[in-house]
C-alpha cells in the first residue's frame, strides 16, 4: 500500500525492495557427495593360465650295475639283483630279461661288441617295449587275537594233580609218528641225486633254460635248414629231446653226430651258467 506521506519514488523503491524478497527463490538441497574412484594399480595382477599337459615320461625297465670287485655285470629288476639267469626263480622275471635282450640286439641292429671284435648277428624282430615290472606289495599279515588277561600278581595257576597224570600218561602211550620217506629226486640223464634244499620261489625249468641255449645255437647253425630241436622235461624227470618228430631222453641217444655235439654244447653252457 501506498504512503501518502512519501513521495512517489520512495513508495516505488519500497514496494521493489518487498517484491524482491518475496521472490527469492528457496535454497536448494544440497547434494550428495559422489565418491571418486579408486586409481587403477600400477602392476595389475597377471591371469592365471593351466601349464599345458606334457606327455608322460619315460619310464625305467631295467638298471645295469657293475661289480666293482669282480667287474661283473649285474641286472637290477624291481629292486631284485641278478648276476646270471640261473639266479632267476621268477620265470616271469626270466622272460622279461629275455624279452629286453631282445630288444637291446634290435637296438644294435645285431651288432654286438666282443674281445674278438665286432659281430654281426641277426636282429630279432620285436614289438612294442615290455611295461615295467611292479613287485607286488607284502600282505598285511592278520592282526593278532587279543592276549587273555594276566592272572592277578602273585597268582599261579595250578593244574589238578589227576588232569596232569593223565596227559603224561597219554605221551607215553602214544608213538612218535615215522617221517615219511621222501622219493628219490632224478637228474638231466636219470641220475639220482640229492634232494635241493626247499626255496621260497620254485626254480626255473632247467629243460626251459637249455632249449633256449640249444635254440640260439640252432639258429646260426647249418642244421637251422634241416633241423627242429625242442627240450622238454620229462614226467619221471630229466629231459626229452625232441629231433624231427623222434624223441630221445639223452643226448648220446641221438643218432646225428652234429645234433648231438649241438645239445651237449648247449648243456655245458647252461652248466657254467
Amino acid at each position: 500500500m501506498m504512503n501518502p506521506s512519501k513521495s512517489p519514488r520512495e513508495n516505488r523503491t519500497g514496494l521493489s525492495a518487498r517484491l524482491g524478497q518475496q521472490t527469492q527463490p528457496a535454497a536448494l538441497p544440497s547434494l550428495p557427495t559422489v565418491s571418486q574412484p579408486l586409481p587403477a594399480p600400477a602392476n595389475p595382477p597377471a591371469a592365471v593360465v593351466n601349464p599345458p599337459v606334457s606327455p608322460a615320461a619315460p619310464v625305467e625297465l631295467l638298471r645295469l650295475l657293475r661289480d666293482p670287485q669282480t667287474g661283473q655285470l649285474i641286472v637290477e629288476i624291481a629292486g631284485q639283483r641278478y648276476t646270471k639267469l640261473a639266479e632267476i626263480a621268477d620265470k616271469k622275471v626270466g622272460h622279461y630279461i629275455l624279452t629286453l635282450a631282445a630288444h637291446l640286439l634290435a637296438f644294435t641292429n645285431g651288432m654286438v661288441a666282443t674281445e674278438a671284435g665286432l659281430k654281426a648277428l641277426q636282429s630279432p624282430k620285436v614289438g612294442p617295449a615290455p611295461m615295467p615290472l611292479v613287485t607286488p606289495a607284502p600282505a598285511t599279515p592278520p592282526a593278532a587275537p587279543p592276549q587273555p588277561a594276566p592272572p592277578p600278581s602273585g597268582a599261579v595257576p595250578s593244574t589238578p594233580p589227576d588232569v596232569e597224570a593223565a596227559f603224561l600218561a597219554s605221551l607215553q602211550a602214544q608213538p612218535a609218528k615215522p617221517e615219511p620217506l621222501q622219493p628219490q629226486r632224478r637228474g638231466l640223464f636219470n641220475r639220482a641225486k640229492p634232494a635241493p634244499e626247499e626255496t621260497l620261489l620254485p626254480a626255473l625249468n632247467l629243460a626251459e633254460q637249455i632249449n633256449t641255449i640249444a635254440q640260439t645255437r640252432l639258429r646260426y647253425s647249418p642244421l637251422a635248414a634241416t633241423t627242429k630241436l625242442e627240450i622238454t622235461s620229462d614226467p619221471g624227470g630229466g629231459i626229452l629231446i625232441n629231433v624231427n618228430g623222434v624223441y630221445y631222453r639223452g643226448p648220446d641217444d641221438i643218432p646225428h653226430p652234429e645234433v648231438k655235439e649241438l645239445i651237449k654244447a648247449s648243456i655245458q653252457e647252461w652248466e657254467k651258467s
